[in-house]
């Protein structure tokens, strides 16, 4: 199953490269294949693995597992679909797809799923398709950039169980403006749309070095 949660079970390490990270083939094809989608291997492959870098499972100095904000969705997030989409008009357009079920830690007091979790989904499957379309062009590591904003329209709720798909995609990588991908949660068997979402964001420039004479000091929450 071409999920987070299996790419895991591998012998896949994290190497200090990123860029050796996305550009090697993963030893398991079988993780790809069951992927629709016109796209080739190494950007479906792709998918999975910046769901991992997503994820932070990857990137424990010690070697120990990582997780970040949300892995426990994240890993359940199945990618059903990765194609470029061409048109005689319109320039290259990346498409990512990816299911889910609601679960319990998915939903609000009244068991449908949370609207922080909705705009969640939509940040990280158009974040996809942004990285997608990079590699699509040319880069072998490109940066998936910082939001600016989401605006998230919820169309219908989605209660615990339901399967959702979500369908991520961009066609715009301007290097000097803002990105804009897109984002729609459907619920699979009511064949209704749940949530839709614009998600603008733009390259982050490199940070300044921190003195070491000021070193980041992180209050505790107690």
């Amino acid at each position: 199953m071409a999920t987070p949660a299996a790419l895991r079970k591998t012998s896949v390490t994290f190497p200090t490269d990123k860029r050796t990270f996305l550009t090697t083939p993963l030893p398991d094809a079988s993780l790809s294949t069951c992927i629709e989608g016109n796209a080739p291997r190494f950007l479906k492959e792709a998918v999975l693995k910046w769901l991992a870098l997503f994820g932070g499972w990857v990137s424990a100095p010690d070697g120990s597992e990582a997780t970040f904000f949300g892995s426990t969705i994240r890993d359940d997030l199945r990618v059903t679909e990765v194609s470029i989409v061409q048109s005689p008009s319109e320039q290259p357009k990346a498409r990512v797809v990816c299911e889910v079920r609601v679960w319990e830690d998915m939903v609000d007091i009244v068991d449908s799923m949370h609207g922080g979790c909705t705009a969640f989904l939509i940040d990280e499957i158009s974040a996809l398709a942004v990285v997608i379309l990079a590699m699509h062009n040319g880069q072998e590591a490109p940066s998936a950039g910082v939001s600016q904003t989401i605006d998230t329209v919820f169309h219908a709720a989605a209660p615990l169980g339901t399967a959702l798909r979500i369908v991520g995609t961009c066609s715009s990588l301007a290097a000097d403006t803002s990105i804009v991908c897109n984002a729609e949660i459907w619920d699979i068997d009511n064949r209704r749309l749940v949530a839709s979402g614009t998600h603008i964001k733009m390259q982050a420039s490199r940070p300044h070095p921190r003195s070491p004479s000021h070193p980041l000091k992180l209050k505790s929450r107690l």
